[in-house]
């Protein structure tokens, strides 16, 4: 499960350095989805929901070594066309990424589910739902404006991500068990209902006869 966390740290950060004219990301996306896609492989057999991001992974890797190529020569300007398909290949990247980061989130929920391990994972869901929509909007957004408080806003729930994916790999890493008190993943509380705290906490009637009491009893 740590191979996650290394995985998206490759995937979500960015940095761009340029040497004579030629820009690299020194963290590669097709590099974060080679370890990605073996995390989701091991941790298949936990939830099926890790199964099913394998296979979209694994293609990933191809995508993204295109673009990450793609993108050294566009900075050189030797091929024009390159830079339409490259924008293209970002939008594809982008909506995958947000596929991929949803199914496998609901695959640690499953896990903290069944293993009873404190995980967090309602923050990873919180942390998803911003970004997603930090990517949409990077990807469509035509005002400048808009595309840079997305882009700051998916910097920021990117790191965000990765704090709380490091949080639940080490509960699970640890064995932290869930309070008593805390939401389980994917159950609602019912209107009402009692936590296991609380029921413990309600004191039972003690019900004491007195000494009188009994033998006014036996002579009746």
């Amino acid at each position: 499960m740590v191979n996650l966390f290394f995985g998206y740290l490759f995937v979500l950060m960015n940095i761009t350095v340029s040497i004579k004219g030629f820009s690299f990301d020194v963290l590669p996306d097709f590099i974060g989805f080679i370890i990605i896609a073996r995390a989701a492989a091991s941790l298949a057999m936990d939830s099926e929901h890790f199964k099913k991001t394998v296979l979209p992974s694994r293609i990933m890797v191809g995508l993204t070594a295109f673009a990450w190529v793609t993108f050294g020569i566009s900075a050189l300007g030797e091929i024009k066309f390159l830079g339409t398909v490259r924008s293209v290949m970002l939008l594809v990247i982008q909506l995958a990424v947000v596929g991929i980061l949803y199914y496998q989130i609901k695959g640690l929920s499953e896990i903290e589910t069944n293993t009873g391990y404190y995980m967090k994972t309602f923050k990873l869901h919180n942390d998803w739902m911003i970004l997603a929509v930090a990517c949409v909007l990077t990807c469509i957004s035509i005002y400048g404006i808009i595309m840079t408080i997305a882009n700051y806003a998916k910097l920021i729930f990117s790191v965000l991500f990765l704090l709380d994916l490091n949080t639940a790999i080490k509960a699970y890493t640890s064995k932290t068990e869930r309070p008593a008190d805390a939401p389980i993943p994917g159950v609602k509380p019912k209107r009402g209902a009692k936590t296991a705290v609380q029921a413990d906490s309600v004191e039972e009637p003690e019900i004491s006869f007195s000494a009188e009491e009994s033998e006014s009893e036996e002579d009746a």
